[in-house]
This record gives C-alpha cells, sequence and structure tokens, in this order.
C-alpha cells in the first residue's frame, strides 16, 4: 500500500495524463465510426434504434483498440486506488465501466466497443454522453489526494472507518430509509427542500436554489452532521427529482459534485454521501452528512459564509461568533 501522499498524487496525476488521451482518442472514435441508417421492417414494434454502427476501417480499429487498451490501465489502477482510500465510492467508480443491462446507463466499455447504437444520427449528445460518464470516475480519483491530509500517520489511518462509510447515528448502523427520513421530520439534523436548482415559483433554474441547499450542507458540516433530501417538501410531500430536468440521476449527482467542489472545496466530499431512493411513487435524493473535521465555509461570490446548524435553521454566524464559535468546536 502507498503511504506517501507524493506517490498518491504523482499516480493519479499519471492516471489523469492517460484519462486525457481517453477521452480524445474516445471522442475521435465515436466522431469518426460509420453509423448507418436501418429502416425498421414493417411488423416490428419494439422501439429499436434506426441507425446501426457500420464496418469499421483497419484505421479506426487500430485507435479503437489503442482507447480501449488504456482506459483498462486507466480502469485497473483507478479501482485499486479507490478500493484502498475511499471504498465507500467503489461501487459509483465500477459502474461506471459498463452497463449491468440494455436498458442501464452506458459505461466507458460500452462506448468504445459500440455496443448499442444512438437513436439519431447527431453524435455531440453521444459524445457529451462519454465524456460525462467517464467524468464522474476521474473525478473521484482527483479528489482522493484532497481529502486526505498527511501528518505523520500513514494514509490507511486517516481513511479509517472512523468517517469512512458511516451513517449519521453510528458507523455500524445502517442508513436511515427515506421514509424513516420523513417520518422524523425537519429538525436539527434533517432537512427537506424540493428541487435543487428549479425556482417553483419562476419555474426558471435559480443558482438560489442551489446556495440554500448548499447553505444546509454548510450548517450540518459545521454541526453535527445531518440529512438532507431533494425532491420532498417541506411538509414532508414527495415532489420528485424530476422537476430538475437533468437527463439522469448520475448527472445530477455530477453537478451536486461539482457544486461542491466549486465553493466548499473538494476536501468536503468526504463527509458526503448521496444516493437516490423511491419515496410514495417518486425518485428523491437522500444526502448524508458527518459533521466535518475542519471549519467548512461557503463561497457566495467573493464572500465566504460561515453557517451552523440551529435547530431547524441553519444560521449565518458574524466574524466574532465564528472564532468563537471554531474555538470551541474543532
Amino acid at each position: 500500500m502507498m503511504t506517501d501522499l507524493g506517490i498518491l498524487k504523482q499516480k493519479i496525476e499519471e492516471l489523469e495524463s492517460l484519462a486525457c488521451e481517453i477521452e480524445e482518442l474516445g471522442a475521435r472514435f465515436l466522431e469518426q465510426a460509420p453509423l448507418n441508417y436501418r429502416p425498421l421492417p414493417r411488423n416490428v414494434i419494439a422501439p429499436l434504434p434506426p441507425y446501426e454502427w457500420g464496418k469499421l476501417t483497419p484505421e479506426l480499429k487500430s485507435i479503437q483498440r489503442d482507447c480501449l487498451r488504456k482506459y483498462q490501465r486507466f480502469y485497473n489502477a483507478g479501482l485499486h486506488i479507490v478500493r484502498e482510500f475511499v471504498p465507500e465510492k467503489v461501487a459509483e467508480f465500477s459502474t461506471c465501466y459498463e452497463a449491468h443491462s440494455f436498458h442501464g446507463l452506458r459505461g466507458i466499455m460500452d462506448f468504445l466497443q459500440l455496443r448499442r447504437a444512438p437513436y439519431k444520427p447527431e453524435k455531440a449528445t453521444l459524445i457529451d454522453d462519454f465524456s460525462n460518464r467517464f467524468e464522474i470516475q476521474r473525478s473521484i480519483l482527483c479528489s482522493i489526494p484532497d481529502i486526505v491530509e498527511i501528518t505523520e500517520i500513514n494514509l490507511r489511518e486517516i481513511i479509517s472507518a472512523d468517517f469512512v462509510g458511516r451513517s449519521i447515528d453510528e458507523g455500524e448502523h445502517l442508513p436511515l430509509s427515506i421514509d424513516q427520513i420523513v417520518e422524523i421530520g425537519e429538525s436539527d439534523t434533517v432537512e427537506f427542500k424540493s428541487t435543487l436548482r428549479l425556482n417553483l415559483h419562476t419555474g426558471s433554474r435559480d443558482s438560489k436554489m442551489e446556495h440554500a441547499v448548499l447553505k444546509t450542507l454548510a450548517g450540518f458540516l459545521n454541526t453535527s452532521g445531518g440529512i438532507l433530501t431533494i425532491g420532498v417538501s417541506d411538509d414532508g410531500t414527495a415532489v420528485g427529482i424530476d422537476q430538475d430536468g437533468f437527463e439522469n440521476e448520475d448527472k445530477m449527482s455530477l453537478h451536486l459534485v461539482n457544486l461542491i467542489k466549486d465553493r466548499m472545496g473538494p476536501t468536503v466530499l468526504q463527509f458526503i454521501k448521496s444516493r437516490f431512493d423511491d419515496y410514495d411513487g417518486h425518485r428523491v435524493m437522500v444526502i448524508e452528512c458527518s459533521s466535518a473535521k475542519a471549519p467548512v465555509y461557503l463561497k457566495d461570490g467573493d464572500i465566504e459564509r460561515f453557517y451552523i446548524r440551529t435547530g431547524p435553521s441553519t444560521t449565518e454566524l458574524s466574524a466574532s461568533q465564528i472564532q468563537t464559535y471554531i474555538m470551541q468546536h474543532f
């Protein structure tokens, strides 16, 4: 096992450099791969794609082979690092490798091996889906050095079971179900949000909605942790996540991760876990936070704000209050 942060950073930098090559090769391959129109027989009822991949030229086969080999190297090395340092991310990392069913989300191998033909001849969306799926794996790897703080102990101790994979209550307990969370109701450790980015009053995307979500998460991180559900109104009614308009749940997760990284820094991701669950006929997002080991500030333009939970609400502290609070709690 690697025990030096410098070695870990170097390895992940090498993998990120390799990932850039893979993304460039993969996009070029998908762009140049022949796609032929295939009229569907009249008696076909199933909604099959009206297009099929054509025969590859020797040059394209060479690009495909090179890309597959490089991706296999990236995946094998990356999976080893993820298992070693952030085991709670193994499932998310592995799911992006390939689809487990025909109707599941494509994995990187599905794109590179042309396992499914698209429904439309335009390839821009296909290439974007490939890049976004790959970005999930790359983001997981790139966040690892930031969530590992080296003092005089090795990396395994830092990412020990004290906080990896821990539920809000106790490390050995299973996470609360969405029904249990709603039954508890809003409190100092539970809050409901109807949407992540859509303003239900205007019907438009609103950065204020995103700020409200991040403010709650920052409050949980700076206090005792907590659970935020998206897709549930204040009174516990299920409204679902469809209103936010994400193409799929992976893209919603990635959007949230990017918001957190940009506004609070990547180091806080180790204290946050998210999942999707079914509640009253709707899909909802459940975000669990444990308390952070260091103060967490939320960027609001050029200002950094500090929030804590005070009962069922989130409160911003003044500069003098922040100093006192940090001395008492961190």
